[in-house]
């Protein structure tokens, strides 16, 4: 395939500029005024993204998305956006455009990679040895793994989307441990990497109901607390400002257990123990490392972690994904299991 055509079908995936709309207002001109929005977003971060690759130096994006949450929140503000079919979703659109320019910006360095939309295409497995012609060793399907580590506790996956959570050491006397309550002394740091959470509350291995710890406690302490201080209770940035940092882990607040597709998708089936790309381990948590915002710090248990997404004929089971060596297994919902959260996606 030409690269001429590669390029015509990548750009086909970009969102396209909406026109010129009337003074009144409907839901479909206030999804055109957004699209427009985001188009420009787009565009402002490609060309910056063309002007540090002509300097061999790091795009600075900061002006770009500051304008688009700028011009976001104006046209939300109006009181004509009454209309709007969506409503305060500016920061999720932002990371939707970031995402889609990553990856065009990673592809365009390796031309024979190129393929239109490719940031919709499946994950490669990761596979690189080849036992025989034809096998997944030889032919490497699929969109190849990207990762990158945003230095504030987060991992984006440059093929889906999906933004990660880190996890680090913590030391305690006994691990794995399972946080049960929120007086538990193993439930004060949410992203311990030795902490385990149940799915479903109730009678041991009688219970399917989503309202579990997990949700209870670990998602709530992402969610609704200080993101410098899980004790401290949010409901916005201010309600941080003593503590510092914003309310919500890593300024966010739409953090949830990933579903069984999606956490299998990070897997890396070249790699065994943790079977993951070495963002998600390494050498730092061998020396128990404690902040996740270091690039040097990065863990994984190596066990069973949790998907939200309930066995088909199982009930009081859901699905769940070993990430020593990427089996993908049913678990019961009562028992304790390692978590990892995510966000976002396309």
């Amino acid at each position: 395939m030409s690269m001429r055509t590669n390029l015509t079908g990548l750009l086909l995936c970009l969102p396209i500029a909406a026109p010129a709309i009337a003074a009144d207002w409907t839901a479909s001109s206030c999804a055109a005024r957004k699209v427009g929005l985001a188009a420009k977003a787009v565009n402002c971060r490609l060309v910056t993204e063309a002007k540090a690759a002509k300097t061999m130096s790091a795009p600075a994006f900061d002006s770009c998305d500051q304008k688009f949450l700028a011009s976001s929140l104006r046209l939300e503000s109006d009181e004509r956006a009454s209309v709007c079919p969506t409503s305060g979703d500016g920061e999720s659109v932002l990371d939707f455009v970031r995402a889609s320019t990553a990856h065009l910006a990673a592809t365009l360095k390796d031309v024979e990679a190129m393929s239109p939309c490719a940031a919709l295409q499946a994950p490669a497995s990761g596979q690189r040895v080849t036992y025989g012609r034809g096998d997944d060793g030889s032919s490497h399907l699929g969109a190849t793994l990207q990762f990158t580590d945003n230095g504030d506790g987060t991992i984006t996956d440059q093929v889906t989307g999906l933004m990660w959570e880190k996890k680090k050491w913590v030391n305690q006397a006994w691990y794995p441990a399972t946080c049960n309550s929120v007086t538990d002394p193993y439930c004060a740091d949410p992203h311990n990497v030795n902490t385990v959470y149940a799915w479903a509350a109730g009678y041991p291995g009688r219970a399917s109901s989503y309202d579990g710890p997990v949700v209870t406690l670990f998602l709530e302490q992402l969610n609704n607390r200080c993101d410098r201080d899980v004790s401290v209770a949010c409901a916005s940035n201010a309600d941080c400002n003593a503590s510092g940092g914003a309310c919500g882990f890593a300024g966010y607040r739409d953090w949830r257990l990933p579903n069984v597709n999606e956490l299998a998708g990070i897997v890396d089936y070249g790699r065994s123990i943790p079977a993951l790309d070495p963002l998600f381990h390494n050498a730092g948590c061998a020396a128990h490392c404690s902040d996740v915002r270091s690039t040097d710090c990065s863990c994984d248990s190596n066990t069973i972690h949790w998907s939200s997404s309930t066995g088909g004929s199982y009930p009081l089971h859901a699905w769940a994904v070993d990430t020593a060596r990427g089996h993908v297994e049913l678990a019961n919902k009562t028992t304790g299991e390692s978590v990892r959260a995510v966000r976002g996606g396309y």
